[in-house]
C-alpha cells in the first residue's frame, strides 16, 4: 500500500507475489509521510480487495498464528455508525457477526464509543453472535469488550480528532489461548483474555485463537459484505500481515521504526516501510516473526485502483 502499489514488497521465498484490486479508491501523494497513501471515500463507495493471504497459520486445524498491522489517518467521521479499514470474512455473504472473520474499524463521531479503535476476530468454532445471544464480542482500544454504550476511558489521545497518522496492531495470544491483544502507536491497549465478559447487553465469551476458514478476499477502506455506511474516510499505509505473534517488543520496534523513518511522524527522510506481507521482520525485530508464506491467486476480475502501480 506504499507508493502506489497493492503487491507484496518484497517478494516472498519462492518468487510469489500477492496482489490486489479494487474501485472508488485511489492512491494519493503523500509526500510528508508514506510517499502514496490509500485514499478511502466513504461517501464514494470505496474499497479494496487484496488476495486472501494464508497467515492465519494452523496445526491440525488447531490453535492459530497472525498479527495484523496498518496505519491510518482518519478523515470525516461524521455520523453514528462505523467505519472498517480492514475485514476478512470466510463468508461474505453471511452474517457480519458470523464466525471465520477479523475486523477492524472505529466509531464515528456521534457514536457512544467515538475515540476507539475496536476489532473483532472470531474463529470457526465461534457462534453467530445475530442469531444466538444477540449480543456481540469486540474488544476496543480502551480496554473495554462489548461496551457499546459508556463514552471511551482511554487516556490515550482521539486518534479519530487529532490528524495524526496512527499505527493499529492486533495479534492472536502468544501462548494460544482464546481471544486476542489490540495495540495502538506501538502501546498494549486492550487484552481480550479467555473467560466471560458482561457487555452492554449481556454475557458474552471471548473469541478467537482457533482454527479459522477465510478464503475470501481481504477487504480494505469497508466491510467484506460491502454494506453502503461501513466505509472508511481517510487514508492508510503500510498493512503488513506476519503468519506468527510479533512480541510487544517487536510491536513497539515496528512503531518506533515508522517515527525514525518517515517524515512528518519522525523526522527522519527514508520514507519506505514494509507492505502487506514482509520478507524479513522490520528493524529491531526478532527473527522469529516469521511472515505469512505461500502462494495465492491474483483476484481475477477486480478493477484496478486508480492512480496504483499495474499489476
Amino acid at each position: 500500500m506504499t507508493y502506489g502499489s497493492l503487491m507484496t514488497d518484497p517478494l516472498l521465498d519462492g518468487g510469489f507475489m500477492y496482489s490486489g484490486g479494487g474501485m472508488n479508491a485511489t492512491f494519493v501523494e503523500d509526500p510528508d509521510t508514506f510517499g502514496r497513501t490509500l485514499q478511502c471515500t466513504s461517501g464514494g463507495g470505496s474499497i479494496v480487495w487484496l488476495a486472501p493471504v494464508p497467515y492465519y497459520a494452523t496445526l491440525d486445524d488447531g490453535p492459530v498464528s497472525f498479527t495484523i498491522n496498518l496505519w491510518f489517518k482518519a478523515g470525516n467521521t461524521s455520523g453514528g455508525l462505523f467505519q472498517y479499514l480492514f475485514s476478512h470474512m470466510g463468508d461474505p455473504d453471511g452474517s457480519e457477526w458470523g464466525p471465520n472473520q477479523i475486523s477492524i474499524y472505529v466509531p464515528e463521531q456521534q457514536h457512544p464509543r467515538y475515540g476507539v479503535v475496536r476489532a473483532v476476530i472470531k474463529d470457526t468454532s465461534n457462534e453467530d453472535d445475530s442469531t444466538s445471544s444477540g449480543q456481540q464480542i469486540y474488544l476496543d482500544s480502551d480496554g473495554l469488550v462489548s461496551d457499546n454504550v459508556n463514552p471511551s476511558v482511554s487516556s490515550n489521545a482521539n486518534p479519530m480528532a487529532d490528524g495524526n497518522w496512527h499505527m493499529v496492531t492486533i495479534s492472536t495470544h502468544a501462548d494460544m489461548t482464546t481471544g486476542f491483544d489490540m495495540y495502538l502507536d506501538g502501546a498494549p491497549v486492550g487484552d481480550m483474555l479467555q473467560g466471560n465478559y458482561t457487555g452492554s447487553n449481556g454475557t458474552v465469551a471471548a473469541t478467537g485463537g482457533g482454527s479459522m476458514n477465510l478464503t475470501s478476499s481481504i477487504t480494505l477502506c469497508q466491510r467484506a459484505d460491502v454494506e453502503p455506511q461501513r466505509g472508511f474516510e481517510g487514508r492508510m499505509s503500510s498493512l503488513g500481515i506476519w503468519a506468527s505473534v510479533l512480541e510487544p517488543g517487536n510491536i513497539t520496534a515496528l512503531f518506533k521504526y515508522g517515527l525514525a523513518n518517515v517524515p512528518n511522524i519522525g523526522n527522519a527522510t527514508n520514507q519506505y516501510l514494509p507492505i502487506l506481507v514482509t520478507n524479513e521482520p522490520a528493524p529491531g525485530m526478532m527473527p522469529e516473526a516469521a511472515p505469512a508464506q505461500a502462494p495465492a491467486p491474483a483476484l481475477a476480475g477486480k478493477p484496478s485502483v486508480l492512480g496504483c502501480t499495474a499489476i
